[in-house]
């Protein structure tokens, strides 16, 4: 099984999992014909912190960090490299061949954590909305509807991979500018269809390398963002040609296998997928 099926078969399994817990919560029973479908998810304890919302917040979660533990692996670091090495050619200098094994475990952690608690989120707040749409279905009808709605869908699987292998590549970017002594990073819209307006207007926007962009990120992270950042020594631009402030001239570390270690999904949602 290729990991994007067994991402594929986790999506699609959600929605029996879903299913039952509706089931268990009432939401089927022909007493809630009478209920005003705003008001259906509070009434069978969906809204936030509710019983049903916790238990659904829990199983989202396991079943998030599995589909983590396929999407942020060995590979990953190959991305990570693949962003440093693009750098460095950018700049002109000699890629900087330091120890990247307790670096991609650094990322792995707090990359594996950041998607866990978006996928939850986005589980969460489309379920509501499913719950909604779908009310007064038969339990059978209303699984076969959300099975085949984004939550369960190819295009999330999609989406997911390429969010991440984005990430992995602009993190290495960034890890390998800071690593070798660049001064400032500015950041570049892709030359995509449907821009997001804010990044748009990002375009050309420059910061010292450890501040923050005003979109309160270090480099292009969010869902389907395919922007990048140019660094520089100078703090113009692809001002770079010929110069080496390489940090230290040490021969490279022996990197060793990449164990990925994941931290558990416990703190609140971020960005969505």
């Amino acid at each position: 099984m290729t990991p994007e099926d067994a991402v594929m078969k986790l999506l699609q399994d959600w929605s029996p999992d879903v299913t039952t817990l509706l089931k268990q919560a009432g939401y089927f029973s022909p007493s809630m014909s009478e209920v005003a479908k705003e008001e259906i998810a509070q009434k069978i304890g969906f809204g936030k912190g509710g019983r049903l919302y916790n238990k659904i917040k829990a199983a989202s979660a396991e079943k998030n960090w599995e589909i983590a533990k396929i999407v942020i692996n060995e590979e990953s670091l190959i991305e990570l490299k693949q962003g440093a090495r693009q750098v460095a050619k950018e700049l002109g200098i000699p890629f900087s061949e330091f120890d990247w094994n307790p670096v991609a475990q650094k990322y792995f952690k707090e990359e594996g954590l950041k998607l866990v608690k978006g996928l939850t989120a986005t589980d969460l707040k489309r379920l509501k909305q499913e719950i909604q749409t779908h009310f007064g279905l038969n339990e059978k009808t209303f699984a076969r509807k959300y099975g085949a709605s984004y939550s369960c869908s190819p295009y999330r699987m999609k989406t997911i991979f390429r969010t991440e292998k984005f990430r992995a590549i602009n993190a290495g970017e960034y890890l390998e500018a800071k690593e070798v002594g660049a001064v400032t990073k500015t950041w570049q819209h892709s030359t995509g269809p449907n821009p997001r307006k804010d990044h748009l207007a990002m375009t050309g926007e420059t910061v010292g390398i450890d501040e923050l962009f005003s979109d309160g990120e270090q480099y292009p992270q969010m869902v389907n963002c395919r922007c990048r950042v140019d660094y520089s020594f100078t703090g113009k631009g692809r001002n770079w040609a010929g110069a080496n402030p390489r940090k230290s001239d040490s021969q490279p570390k022996k990197e060793t296998p990449v164990e990925i270690q994941k931290a558990s999904p416990k703190a609140k949602g971020e960005k969505l997928h």
